[in-house]
């Protein structure tokens, strides 16, 4: 592996890239996820409202919801 990295820039490579940025996706969806529940349980907003506000589909604040039970 040692001997491929000196032809081989890996930051480059395309596998490489496309699974940043389904890590960032993903570090996006739980911070999203995260904001959405502090809305659940602190505030009085409606469903409706969270997702406007959260720029967010009224299912994902639904499905957030029932993931916990709220």
């Amino acid at each position: 592996m040692n001997s491929i990295s000196k032809y081989i820039d890996i930051k480059e490579d395309f596998l490489y890239k496309k699974g940043e940025e389904e890590g960032v996706e993903k570090g996006e969806e739980k911070a999203t996820e995260k904001i959405i529940l502090n809305f659940l349980m602190n505030s009085k907003l409606s469903i409706e409202q969270i997702a406007e506000f959260s720029g967010v589909s009224l299912t994902f604040v639904i499905a957030i919801k029932q993931k916990y039970n709220l």
